[in-house]
Protein backbone atom coordinates (compact mmCIF):
# COMPACT_ATOMS: atom_id res chain seq x y z
CA UNK A 1 0.00 0.00 0.00
CA UNK A 2 1.12 3.14 -1.03
CA UNK A 3 1.30 6.31 1.73
CA UNK A 4 0.51 9.48 0.43
CA UNK A 5 1.94 12.30 2.81
CA UNK A 6 0.38 15.63 3.60
CA UNK A 7 2.37 18.51 2.36
CA UNK A 8 0.73 21.85 3.71
CA UNK A 9 2.59 25.00 3.79
CA UNK A 10 1.68 28.25 6.19
CA UNK A 11 3.72 31.18 6.74
CA UNK A 12 2.70 34.51 8.46
CA UNK A 13 3.83 38.34 7.49
CA UNK A 14 6.65 37.60 5.39
CA UNK A 15 5.58 33.84 5.52
CA UNK A 16 2.57 34.53 4.26
CA UNK A 17 3.98 36.09 1.34
CA UNK A 18 6.03 33.18 0.66
CA UNK A 19 2.58 30.77 1.02
CA UNK A 20 1.07 33.31 -1.27
CA UNK A 21 3.95 33.25 -3.92
CA UNK A 22 3.87 29.33 -4.02
CA UNK A 23 0.16 29.40 -4.62
CA UNK A 24 0.22 31.34 -7.71
CA UNK A 25 3.41 30.26 -9.07
CA UNK A 26 3.21 26.38 -8.13
CA UNK A 27 -0.56 25.63 -6.94
CA UNK A 28 -0.02 21.67 -7.19
CA UNK A 29 3.22 21.94 -5.45
CA UNK A 30 1.18 21.49 -1.85
CA UNK A 31 -2.16 19.94 -0.95
CA UNK A 32 -2.79 23.13 0.88
CA UNK A 33 -1.89 26.57 1.42
CA UNK A 34 -2.47 28.84 4.92
CA UNK A 35 -1.24 32.44 4.24
CA UNK A 36 -1.43 34.15 7.45
CA UNK A 37 -1.43 38.53 7.68
CA UNK A 38 0.24 38.23 4.32
CA UNK A 39 2.01 41.37 3.75
CA UNK A 40 0.62 42.22 -0.24
CA UNK A 41 1.79 45.29 -1.71
CA UNK A 42 -1.20 44.87 -4.35
CA UNK A 43 -4.09 43.15 -3.50
CA UNK A 44 -4.82 40.09 -5.19
CA UNK A 45 -8.71 38.81 -6.19
CA UNK A 46 -7.88 35.07 -6.05
CA UNK A 47 -7.84 32.90 -4.29
CA UNK A 48 -9.20 33.84 -0.92
CA UNK A 49 -6.41 33.71 1.95
CA UNK A 50 -8.04 32.44 5.47
CA UNK A 51 -6.38 31.92 8.45
CA UNK A 52 -4.94 28.74 9.68
CA UNK A 53 -8.26 27.90 11.36
CA UNK A 54 -10.61 28.39 8.71
CA UNK A 55 -8.19 26.99 6.43
CA UNK A 56 -7.81 24.03 8.03
CA UNK A 57 -11.33 23.36 9.06
CA UNK A 58 -11.96 23.81 5.12
CA UNK A 59 -9.02 21.08 4.36
CA UNK A 60 -10.32 18.73 6.87
CA UNK A 61 -14.42 19.18 6.28
CA UNK A 62 -14.82 15.88 4.78
CA UNK A 63 -12.66 14.00 6.99
CA UNK A 64 -13.48 15.26 10.49
CA UNK A 65 -15.23 14.41 13.06
CA UNK A 66 -16.15 10.76 13.36
CA UNK A 67 -18.59 10.26 10.63
CA UNK A 68 -21.48 8.55 13.01
CA UNK A 69 -23.57 8.07 9.78
CA UNK A 70 -21.22 5.46 8.28
CA UNK A 71 -21.54 3.61 11.65
CA UNK A 72 -25.23 3.77 11.71
CA UNK A 73 -25.68 3.09 8.04
CA UNK A 74 -22.70 0.48 6.91
CA UNK A 75 -21.67 -0.10 10.24
CA UNK A 76 -17.83 -0.84 11.29
CA UNK A 77 -16.46 -2.46 8.14
CA UNK A 78 -17.90 1.48 6.70
CA UNK A 79 -15.73 2.96 9.32
CA UNK A 80 -12.80 1.09 8.86
CA UNK A 81 -12.57 1.70 5.05
CA UNK A 82 -13.28 5.33 6.37
CA UNK A 83 -10.14 5.50 8.07
CA UNK A 84 -8.07 3.63 5.98
CA UNK A 85 -8.75 5.95 3.05
CA UNK A 86 -7.74 9.01 5.52
CA UNK A 87 -4.84 7.33 6.21
CA UNK A 88 -3.97 6.83 2.45
CA UNK A 89 -4.45 9.91 1.65
CA UNK A 90 -3.15 11.32 4.72
CA UNK A 91 -0.06 9.49 5.17
CA UNK A 92 -0.31 8.57 8.52
CA UNK A 93 -2.59 6.77 11.40
CA UNK A 94 -5.23 8.43 11.73
CA UNK A 95 -6.66 8.46 15.36
CA UNK A 96 -9.90 9.61 16.58
CA UNK A 97 -10.81 11.01 20.28
CA UNK A 98 -12.25 9.34 22.86
CA UNK A 99 -14.72 12.39 23.08
CA UNK A 100 -15.79 11.40 19.27
CA UNK A 101 -16.10 7.62 19.81
CA UNK A 102 -18.59 8.31 23.28
CA UNK A 103 -20.65 10.38 21.17
CA UNK A 104 -21.19 8.32 18.23
CA UNK A 105 -21.72 4.99 20.59
CA UNK A 106 -23.90 6.73 22.59
CA UNK A 107 -26.00 8.57 20.14
CA UNK A 108 -26.15 5.46 18.42
CA UNK A 109 -27.41 3.46 21.99
CA UNK A 110 -29.94 6.76 22.70
CA UNK A 111 -31.29 6.27 19.08
CA UNK A 112 -32.14 2.69 19.57
CA UNK A 113 -29.29 0.99 16.98
CA UNK A 114 -28.03 -1.43 19.45
CA UNK A 115 -26.44 -3.31 16.75
CA UNK A 116 -24.57 -0.02 15.56
CA UNK A 117 -23.68 1.46 19.02
CA UNK A 118 -22.12 -1.93 19.64
CA UNK A 119 -19.69 -1.81 16.82
CA UNK A 120 -18.98 2.00 17.89
CA UNK A 121 -17.90 0.99 20.94
CA UNK A 122 -16.12 -2.21 20.07
CA UNK A 123 -14.35 0.29 17.78
CA UNK A 124 -13.86 2.57 20.55
CA UNK A 125 -11.98 -0.14 22.68
CA UNK A 126 -9.70 -0.91 19.47
CA UNK A 127 -8.48 2.27 19.06
CA UNK A 128 -8.55 2.99 22.95
CA UNK A 129 -8.24 -0.67 24.95
CA UNK A 130 -7.11 1.06 28.41
CA UNK A 131 -10.10 3.55 28.43
CA UNK A 132 -12.99 2.85 30.76
CA UNK A 133 -15.47 4.54 29.08
CA UNK A 134 -14.90 2.56 25.91
CA UNK A 135 -15.41 -0.80 27.69
CA UNK A 136 -18.25 0.24 29.58
CA UNK A 137 -20.15 1.63 26.64
CA UNK A 138 -18.91 -1.26 24.94
CA UNK A 139 -20.70 -3.57 27.53
CA UNK A 140 -23.89 -1.26 28.05
CA UNK A 141 -24.34 -1.56 24.19
CA UNK A 142 -23.66 -5.57 24.15
CA UNK A 143 -26.41 -5.78 26.90
CA UNK A 144 -28.63 -3.65 25.47
CA UNK A 145 -28.43 -6.12 22.03
CA UNK A 146 -29.22 -9.38 24.31
CA UNK A 147 -25.41 -10.54 25.20
CA UNK A 148 -25.81 -9.74 28.89
CA UNK A 149 -22.70 -11.99 29.74
CA UNK A 150 -20.24 -10.69 27.28
CA UNK A 151 -21.88 -6.95 28.50
CA UNK A 152 -20.86 -7.98 32.06
CA UNK A 153 -17.49 -9.06 30.95
CA UNK A 154 -16.71 -5.29 28.88
CA UNK A 155 -18.19 -3.86 32.64
CA UNK A 156 -16.17 -5.83 34.69
CA UNK A 157 -12.81 -5.02 32.40
CA UNK A 158 -13.98 -1.58 32.51
CA UNK A 159 -13.96 -1.15 36.04
CA UNK A 160 -10.69 -2.93 36.92
CA UNK A 161 -8.94 -0.30 34.43
CA UNK A 162 -10.57 2.45 36.03
CA UNK A 163 -9.50 0.95 39.57
CA UNK A 164 -5.86 0.63 38.30
CA UNK A 165 -5.92 4.20 37.14
CA UNK A 166 -8.61 6.02 39.04
CA UNK A 167 -9.65 9.50 37.95
CA UNK A 168 -11.29 11.16 41.11
CA UNK A 169 -12.98 13.48 38.67
CA UNK A 170 -14.89 10.48 37.39
CA UNK A 171 -15.96 8.89 40.58
CA UNK A 172 -19.26 9.39 39.47
CA UNK A 173 -18.80 7.04 36.45
CA UNK A 174 -17.40 4.42 39.01
CA UNK A 175 -20.23 4.15 40.60
CA UNK A 176 -22.66 4.07 37.29
CA UNK A 177 -20.48 1.27 35.79
CA UNK A 178 -21.30 -0.92 39.24
CA UNK A 179 -24.46 0.01 39.58
CA UNK A 180 -25.39 -1.21 36.02
CA UNK A 181 -23.23 -4.06 36.57
CA UNK A 182 -25.38 -5.05 40.08
CA UNK A 183 -28.32 -4.92 37.42
CA UNK A 184 -27.03 -6.80 34.84
CA UNK A 185 -26.15 -9.68 37.34
CA UNK A 186 -29.20 -9.28 39.00
CA UNK A 187 -27.80 -8.23 42.28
Amino acid sequence: MSRCTLRLLSGHSYGGVLVTHALTRRPGLFRAFLAQSPYLAAPIAEPLLVGPHDGLVAFFRERWPLPVELLSGGGSGAFAAHLDRLENELGYPVRYSEGAFQRAAQGLLNGGDVKGAAEAAGLYVDHHPRSPVAHFLRGAALASGGQREAGIEAIEKAITLFDADPDPSQRPLRANMQRVLGQLRGD
